[in-house]
């Protein structure tokens, strides 16, 4: 079985996918100021009645997001992991997001995933026909919120699990059609399809665009 958990966003998700990569549970929690890692995942056992010895496999959003999240994430799969020798695997979440929200809309072609990356300024990473990059932090960008309207691909669709903090930029740099106005979040299950395609991190750590601060 795998096990994975995306916590980069205000919206935290873990599932669980059986050995022949179906879905079997899927968990999500309403806010990273709600629980912890371990309480998502414990609740997941408990509700689907898996042992934590079924599972052989782990996948964990990498980021880039929140800094508590990530690290919480991954040191507590990583926990799991290690005694028993279990893979880790570590998938982008700009990725996932671009990959879920292409489930649901398979006619886009383009998709910008962008996030705030502080200081004025707004992370992207563009996707067309594959989700191969950004499982680190080679591929992204950083832009200046002055130039989001030159920046961003014209024929690109618009996402970001931070519409809380850059709507107002968004709606006045970016037609309405091109730009889904609420936030839209990268997921746990997004992540472990990716994981189960080979669609992972060479290096199973955090994705900083920044040094933290």
């Amino acid at each position: 079985m795998l096990l994975a958990i995306e916590r980069s966003t205000a919206q935290s998700s873990a599932c669980i996918f059986t050995a022949d990569n179906k879905l079997l549970i899927s968990k999500t929690s309403a806010s990273l100021g709600t629980g912890d890692a371990y309480e998502l995942i414990n609740d997941l056992l408990v509700e689907s009645g898996v042992a934590l010895s079924d599972i052989k496999r782990y996948a964990v959003g990498l980021g880039p997001g929140s800094f508590s999240g990530i690290r919480s994430g991954l040191a507590v799969i990583n926990g799991f992991a290690i005694p028993d020798g279990a893979k880790v695997m570590g998938v982008g979440s700009a990725v996932a997001a671009a990959y879920a929200f292409k489930k649901e809309n398979p006619r886009t072609d383009h998709i910008a995933v962008l996030g705030d990356a502080r200081r004025g300024r707004v992370w992207m990473a563009t996707f067309g026909d594959g989700f191969n990059h950004c499982h680190d932090a080679n591929g992204f960008a950083q832009i200046s919120k002055a130039d989001l309207a030159t920046a961003i691909p014209a024929d690109a669709v618009i996402i970001t699990p931070d519409w809380d903090r850059l709507s107002a930029d968004l709606q006045a740099a970016i037609p309405s059609a091109r730009l889904i106005d609420e936030p839209y979040y990268p997921t746990a299950e997004a992540v472990a399809e990716l994981a189960i395609a080979g669609h992972c991190a060479t290096v199973t750590a955090p994705i900083y665009l920044n040094p933290a601060v």
